[in-house]
């Protein structure tokens, strides 16, 4: 569901246009910019139905600001974003404090705790 959130999200479309919200990895040959989702860690406790993972949301671009900008509207549309999906409450919420560059490629990174309970 945080998938077809973010591929959704009209100002991140705006930005990096459509179909370029990947899991993993973004696929080889990928233009810049796109956004990438990599579950860090949680879990689900299956007798209460509440489950509350730990995902990176990673915004890579060939240029720093807009790496910046980007991890930004990513932090609009995931901070404090309080909704359902399918048959989860979901609440989120993030925390951002870097840019990383490896090989001209900067990586802006955005840790979303999703706390979600099944109804």
């Amino acid at each position: 569901q945080l998938h077809g959130y973010l591929t959704g999200y009209a100002p991140l479309t705006a930005k990096i246009g459509a179909n370029k919200v990947f899991f993993v990895l973004a696929p080889q040959g990928t233009e810049f910019d796109y956004v990438v989702i990599n579950k860090i860690t949680g879990g689900r406790l299956r007798k209460v139905g509440f489950g509350s993972p730990l995902l990176q949301v990673s915004y890579f671009s060939k240029d720093k600001y807009d790496a910046l900008e980007g991890a930004e509207i990513l932090i609009e549309a995931l901070d404090g974003y309080q909704g359902t999906w399918g048959t989860m409450v979901v609440s989120g919420s993030y925390q951002n404090d870097r840019v990383l560059v490896e090989d001209d490629i900067f990586h802006a990174p955005v840790e979303v705790r999703i706390n979600h309970l099944e109804v």
